[in-house]
């Protein structure tokens, strides 16, 4: 066995326990339709839950296919994904979480870290890869600090991002919102929350276009209000907002993915209102719509915003 350092994200689908438990009450047609359940006899509990678990495959699947190099290992609803290569698993994170929520409608949480881990050479992976060390416990313990689809770190993982990173212009720069202290209403602690929803794995590998200033930062503050129309209105995510803890899960995220003044942007879109009836990709592409061409988006630094506001009013 050998040991040594690497990156590792523990990634889990909200709310799955209470589903196959049968704690998530009232679920309607159109939540099971949602996912392709359309006959009776597949409208339960367990047929959802099922489908869920395919769908949460795929994207692994998909990661796996896009990023080679990446170690990935599934337990029923959760995964385990580490490289000892920060910038690869940084990739990983941000492909996994788009495709997640934004392309298969699926709430996930996960927990970042870096530090030891115990490698097995030459093992036979037929039964599914697996991973132990430090760094391992650490990441599925941070998953669970925060509510709704956001990602917790410790102290470990933004000192070796910007050891291993410092010369990428954008991490440095964006860092600030990047990397983000936030008191957890879990239990009032502060904890170190990694905003994986501000950009796309094609900053980080330095291949984007993007530019470092207003413009590009209104491009990427439409891509993550874009999650947020997501959460409120994704009909897949209908049963979710059937209990209580499920809907907490939406609203926080919904709050975090549209919050007003990241990377200097204001806007109007800033919300909390998270739907429980009449979800639909329709109404979806609507809001995106509206995203898309709204012309209000403002520096922080600059007057314009008020007369904005006071000229649309």
């Amino acid at each position: 066995m050998k040991a040594t350092n690497a990156a590792v994200f523990f990634v889990d689908i909200l709310g799955f326990s209470a589903l196959t438990k049968g704690i998530v009450e009232d679920i309607r047609p159109e939540d099971y339709n949602a996912w392709g359940l359309n006959e009776e006899a597949v409208q339960n509990h367990s047929f959802l839950a099922a489908t869920i678990l395919l769908e949460f495959r795929d994207v692994l699947f998909s990661l796996k296919s896009h990023l080679p190099s990446l170690n990935i290992a599934q337990i029923s609803d959760c995964a385990f994904i580490w490289s000892e290569n920060i910038e690869l698993l940084l990739k990983g994170v941000h492909y996994f979480m788009w495709t997640a929520i934004k392309e298969k409608g699926i709430l996930c949480r996960g927990g970042l870290s870096y530090g030891e881990i115990v490698e097995v050479p030459n093992v036979n992976y037929d039964l599914g890869a697996f991973i132990v060390g430090d760094a391992v416990t650490r990441a599925a313990k941070n998953e669970g600090i925060l509510k709704g689809p956001r990602i917790t770190m410790d102290e470990t993982f933004p000192a070796a991002v910007w050891d291993a990173m410092d010369d990428n212009p954008a991490i440095t720069f964006l860092s600030k919102d990047l990397f983000h202290d936030i008191l957890s209403l879990v239990d009032m602690r502060e904890v170190d929350e990694y905003r994986w929803f501000l950009f796309g794995e094609d900053i980080i590998g330095g291949s984007s276009s993007f530019q470092l200033d207003h413009c590009g930062f209104v491009e990427l503050t439409k891509q993550r209000l874009s999650l947020a129309n997501v959460l409120k209105h994704h009909p897949r995510m209908g049963w979710n907002v059937r209990n209580k803890e499920g809907l907490n899960h939406i609203e926080a995220g919904e709050l975090a993915f549209s919050q007003n003044g990241l990377l200097n942007v204001l806007h109007l879109f800033e919300t909390r209102v998270v739907l429980k009836d009449k979800r639909s990709m329709g109404n979806l592409n609507k809001a995106n719509q509206r995203v898309e061409k709204s012309r209000y988006f403002r520096s922080e630094e600059k007057d314009a915003w008020l007369m904005a506001v006071v000229d649309e009013e």
